[in-house]
């Protein structure tokens, strides 16, 4: 997955669900009876779509005589959105993908409700209306990159920084920085300005909320990815745990050290409840896991959680991006055909930087017509890394994990001292002098493992 991807199931604190709030939910204008937030009406031609809005409840689908706040029909230039009274909210055009297009219907329905009920919803409810207006374009945005669109970091940014700057107790705003620092900021503002606005933002969020739990994931996260200090995140980790003992996030970071310092056996055994992990987002969650059961060379319960997160995922991106993972998996397993097989699925026209994820695969198998220059420069160092390896490309490997350690690749973190799909590399001086680098930059939580 990609670093942001792992947001998306590590730091997953704003896709809400559209609920019913406590207070008496909205009329339908125009319709008798009582229409919830976020009932929806699938109008003609546009029943296709049922079973894929319907694979997350975060819209309501009911009958033709019920009442509804949102109607969707489709026409000649795609879906067509309406709330009840009949007024359009948006016009979304048909992608010949069913799942992704519901996804797409389902995020302008849920910001619209949010919009709406404001005050239905705890996050957004106290913020001034400019602020809430900032929170939820930012929000948009990210939701229409789960959907596989493609992403102006740089405005989101801004428009949480405004936020922030127009209602200091915009907490959620906060929150969502402090992530965004965290998994991107390195990469592109350099790792001093990275530490310094997360460390910021951290320090909010606290102060709004001193016993939040979630809090303690975010700072272990910090820890993590911009400091290295595993002993700290182990700490911050186990004081999660204590509260939550089945928390994947708990699961998920305590996995990461234990790669990072190289002791595969525990990271597998920490991994062994993470095919029966069931809470919110579980498809999520177990995409990621895949890619740390890659990382220990468990690749069959890689492909496993993968092919699950793939099947039951209602986010476009993380459907894709596990399908790559168990392709991925498939390759390092010796299984070529079941890698062409899942490659083959994959939608057409994606976006650069899931294509590149998908190349590198493609490079590993040798398929015709495929180079090394396929790769775009902007693509993320693990991935330029992973894909200089296939193609033999090992000084351009070399340099790019050098720049990815300095940047806070997560993928490269946890997985530079173990992964077999580095093996290739090992015995040049210059990864050993890598990976003397990286042992300086950390602060262990216990001594190194030994690697099987």
């Amino acid at each position: 997955m990609p670093l942001i991807a792992i947001v998306a199931a590590v730091v997953a604190a704003f896709y809400l669900a559209v609920r019913e709030p406590d207070s008496p939910p909205s009329r339908a204008p125009g319709s008798a009876g009582i229409a919830p937030l976020g009932s929806v009406l699938l109008g003609a031609g546009a029943e296709h779509l049922s079973a894929a809005l319907n694979r997350q409840e975060d819209v309501i689908l009911v009958d033709p005589n019920q009442p509804h706040a949102y109607r969707v029909t489709k026409s000649a230039v795609g879906y067509v959105i309406g709330r009840g009274a009949g007024d359009a909210l948006a016009t979304l055009a048909d992608t010949a993908n069913a799942a992704r297009d519901a996804q797409r219907i389902r995020n302008a329905v849920y910001v619209d409700v949010r919009a709406e009920n404001s005050s239905a919803f705890t996050d957004i409810g106290h913020l001034q209306p400019e602020v809430r207006r900032q929170v939820l374009s930012a929000e948009r945005l990210w939701l229409a990159w789960l959907a596989g669109g493609p992403m102006e970091w740089d405005r989101y940014r801004f428009m949480l920084t405004t936020a922030t700057t127009q209602q200091a107790e915009a907490l959620t705003a906060h929150e969502r920085l402090a992530d965004f620092y965290t998994a991107l900021g390195a990469a592109r503002y350099g790792l001093e300005e990275a530490r310094a606005e997360a460390s910021r933002h951290l320090e909010r969020v606290i102060d709004l909320t001193p016993k939040r739990y979630g809090y303690l994931m975010q700072r272990a996260r910090f820890y993590l990815v911009l400091e290295l200090d595993y002993a700290s995140a182990r700490d911050v980790l186990q004081r999660g745990r204590m509260r939550n003992p089945d928390a994947a996030p708990n699961l998920f970071g305590l996995t990461q050290i234990a790669l990072r310092e190289g002791r595969i056996a525990e990271a597998r055994e920490l991994l062994e409840g993470a095919e029966r992990y069931f809470a919110p987002r579980r498809a999520t969650w177990q995409a990621a896991f895949a890619r740390l059961a890659a990382v220990t060379g468990d690749y069959a319960l890689a492909r496993t959680l993968a092919a699950t997160a793939a099947r039951d995922t209602p986010e476009f991106r993380t459907r894709v991006e596990a399908m790559i993972l168990a392709a991925d998996a498939a390759v390092l397993a010796g299984d070529r055909d079941a890698a062409r097989a899942m490659l083959a699925e994959l939608p057409a026209g994606l976006d650069p930087a899931l294509e590149s994820r998908a190349l590198v695969v493609r490079l590993a198998l040798g398929e015709p017509g495929v180079s090394f220059e396929d790769i775009p420069s902007e693509a993320d160092r693990y991935t330029l890394a992973r894909a200089a390896v296939a193609a033999g490309e090992t000084q351009v490997a070399l340099e790019a994990i050098e720049a990815g350690l300095q940047q806070r690749d997560e993928h490269l973190l946890d997985s530079l001292r173990v992964a077999r799909f580095w093996g290739s590399l090992r015995s040049d001086p210059q990864f050993a002098l890598l990976l003397g680098t990286l042992t300086a930059m950390e602060t262990r939580s216990a001594p190194p493992g030994t690697n099987p």
